[in-house]
């Protein structure tokens, strides 16, 4: 059991020093660069197929969603078929910066 123990906080340090690493470099949180990387596969799509992907409470995914639209990287829009679903598509400034231009490293 101490084994098991040692390892999930080995991973937790891990996690703790990677995650500013990849934030610093892609000046984006790993949560929305993998949104962003859903989107561009599946866009466009609604927002509870992205929750369910990246399991990713609705509150969260909102938010996500804020800054990434302030941010000019997705979309959202009502559904004109069922206006109670909100489509989510990643923008052609974000499909430039993640697929044409991606981060060096």
């Amino acid at each position: 059991m101490v084994a098991i123990q040692d390892l999930l906080y080995q991973l937790r340090l891990a996690d703790q020093s990677m995650t500013p690493l990849f934030e610093r470099q892609l000046g984006i949180s790993l949560t929305r660069y993998q949104i962003l990387c859903f989107l561009i596969d599946q866009s466009p799509c609604n927002q509870i197929a992205v929750q369910e992907r990246l399991k990713i409470d609705q509150a969260a995914l909102t938010r996500h969603f804020k800054i990434l639209e302030k941010g000019g990287l997705v979309k959202r829009r009502r559904n004109p078929e069922n206006q109670r679903e909100v489509l989510v598509e990643v923008t052609d400034f974000a499909r430039e910066q993640l697929v044409t231009n991606p981060p060096q490293q």
